[in-house]
């Protein structure tokens, strides 16, 4: 904390780090119903934790082994209904603490299992002492676990696409805006982490949802759209209403542009993000006025009211970032992506 104290980065650590953690009071999503349900579910589990706990240490000879397999038995439970009762956000990311101690507690049953089996006048009693219990599961588990991610079939590709689609497009400088920050390569233009708490503080007014304002400041052109449904309501209208889709990851900045009711050859559009614009069409060299000036490529556009007049009837006339143009990302050229 000393560190970045003197960096002069205090501000934001104690937010980042302090403050925005402590909005998790105000994200519950523990009803009273939940608590109430967790509560008897807690008191008819600890007898049966507890008998287990006392079997488990009849079972064990040193009185030093039965206190340590007591013991993570009484971590593990303890941990689980912990986080259950009192951490205010569901989810599966706060359990993988525990699997560890679970493992140990399940390999060790296998074991006493195996042994027991073994003293059995069966007929498979001479395998068991050769493969041990454990052994079996260990195999089935290879064989679910490939079943489940078959390792000959390429599960990156969406995302091995979008940092390749990202980086093709953006130079360092540039920003772009994501969810959680997958890009990785390039800036963000907001500080949030499209996440449970943020979303939620988003809802309950206590974070302001400040994305649009931040793309118009930071000029930022390009949007991934992998979890596009992550995004806040506001943001995720602002983003289909102001970006155009050019790959299954993508969005830039740009509109379709529509002919006027009374003028087929004219077409009124608005701005929101200023950048460097070129307007352009799937069949055709597109020429014209744009403001009243000849159109003749790329041009910079402020943000408010612009006007395109064609010397021509021409269909499908796009407006879009001139950047990525020029590196043929464009609506007509889809950039598909199998997984996106």
């Amino acid at each position: 904390m000393m560190f970045f104290a003197f960096k002069g980065l205090w501000r934001d650590f104690r937010y980042c780090v302090f403050d925005f953690n402590f909005l998790v009071r105000g994200a519950s999503e523990n009803s009273l119903a939940y608590r109430i349900h967790l509560t008897v579910t807690i008191i008819f589990a600890l007898p049966i934790i507890l008998y287990v706990a006392r079997r488990m240490i009849r079972a064990t000879g040193g009185a030093g082994l039965a206190f340590r397999r007591a013991f993570i038995l009484m971590v593990c439970t303890s941990y689980f209904f912990a986080f259950k009762t009192f951490w205010p956000v569901r989810s599966h990311d706060d359990d993988p603490p525990f699997y560890p101690l679970v493992a140990v507690l399940c390999s060790g049953a296998l074991i006493a299992a195996s042994s027991k089996l073994s003293t059995l006048k069966w007929n498979v009693d001479h395998i068991l002492r050769r493969v041990p219990v454990p052994a079996f599961f260990a195999i089935g588990e290879i064989f679910v676990l490939i079943a489940i991610q078959p390792i000959w079939k390429d599960r990156t590709k969406r995302e091995t696409d979008l940092l390749r689609n990202v980086l093709t497009l953006l130079k360092p400088g540039d920003y772009v805006l994501d969810c959680k920050g997958e890009t990785v390569f390039r800036q963000r233009g907001v500080r949030a982490v499209y996440e449970t708490i943020t979303k939620s503080a988003i809802q309950r007014g206590l974070i302001l949802d400040n994305a649009p304002q931040r793309c118009v400041e930071t000029l930022t052109c390009v949007v991934a759209t992998t979890l596009i449904r992550t995004f806040p309501r506001d943001t995720s209208r602002f983003v289909r209403r102001n970006y155009l889709r050019v790959t299954n990851n993508l969005r830039i900045a740009g509109r379709e542009l529509k002919p006027s009711a009374t003028n087929p050859l004219r077409c009124k559009f608005e701005v929101t993000i200023p950048a460097s614009y070129e307007i352009i069409s799937p069949s055709e060299n597109v020429s014209g006025t744009l403001d009243g000036i000849p159109y003749k490529g790329a041009r910079f556009l402020a943000a408010g009211s612009h006007t395109f007049e064609s010397t021509s009837p021409s269909r499908a006339l796009v407006l879009l970032w001139s950047q990525a143009v020029d590196r043929h990302f464009t609506p007509f050229e889809h950039h598909t992506s199998p997984n996106g």
